[in-house]
């Protein structure tokens, strides 16, 4: 991902947490209504994580309701990511609507608009400029992810990502 991208996603991060009061751990279904998006958490057929749907005016949020709940906080920040970086350039059109999804090709990395949404929401979940407070250099690497993965609500091991990719091991 190219530094104007980095620099353009925690710039709207940066200020999503301070205009919405954001704590560690916030409920991100809660800040997806306050940004006008309906969010539903509901049973999906096929192995899709999450969904952005635009239907004329309306926009909607939805996560699978069989993932966990980390699994689920992370496909919402990632459809929040979509909203902010891509809905002018869907991944799927149908007719009125635009469709972004989460899924197992998502996680692959694979398709730069997933790239960049999975970017977003582990800025969203995790903030640097909060993590860097908040590790502790006096512990192993294995106790911070312990001690900060539910804190923030995420997976160990999208915690172990977050602070490997910002450095820390």
């Amino acid at each position: 991902m190219n530094k104007h991208k980095v620099k353009q996603i925690t710039s709207i991060v940066e200020s999503l947490w301070g205009e919405h009061s954001l704590i560690p751990g916030f409920d991100v279904g809660e800040l997806i209504t306050s940004l006008g998006i309906e969010y539903k958490v509901m049973k999906f057929k096929d192995k899709i994580s999450g969904l952005f749907i635009i239907h004329e005016d309306k926009k909607f949020i939805c996560v699978n309701e069989a993932e966990s709940f980390e699994r689920q906080r992370f496909s919402a920040g990632h459809e929040v990511g979509h909203y902010y970086l891509h809905k002018t350039n869907p991944l799927s059109v149908f007719k009125s609507e635009i469709i972004f999804y989460r899924n197992e090709d998502s996680k692959m990395g694979s398709v730069r608009e997933e790239i960049e949404a999975n970017y977003f929401s582990a800025c969203l979940l995790m903030p640097a400029f909060l993590i860097e407070k908040e590790i502790s250099f006096d512990i192993s690497i294995d106790e911070n992810i312990k001690n900060l993965a539910p804190k923030y609500k995420v997976s160990s091991s999208a915690m172990a990502i977050r602070l490997n990719a910002l450095g820390f091991f």
